[in-house]
């Protein structure tokens, strides 16, 4: 991992912030994204650059696709959404972290 270690030190502070907190499963997913939307989709693993990028744009449209849609102040995220949310960034961590020191 070592050419994506400023990658992973960001993602790893994401999981971090989904395991540890004790906020809303929802706050936490926001986190977790303010942090990763801190890197750029070039510094990404080339495998993995389009996976990061959809996470980042998905999550942006859902949380002011459902702020637009409240009449009453509401959580950015569901229940539902947040957990998929939180699953892929694991995911894309695991990935990472798994990334031959030599590859890409």
């Amino acid at each position: 991992m070592m050419r994506y270690d400023h990658v992973g030190g960001k993602f790893l502070s994401a999981v971090r912030y989904l395991a540890a907190g004790t906020e809303s499963l929802q706050d936490r997913v926001t986190q977790a994204i303010n942090e990763l939307s801190r890197l750029r989709e070039a510094e990404m693993p080339p495998s993995l650059r389009s996976r990061f990028a959809n996470l980042i744009r998905q999550t942006a449209s859902l949380q002011s696709e459902n702020q637009a849609n409240a009449a009453t102040p509401a959580p950015a995220l569901t229940d539902a959404q947040a957990s998929k949310i939180a699953e892929e960034i694991v995911a894309l961590f695991r990935s990472i972290a798994t990334t031959p020191r030599d590859s890409e």
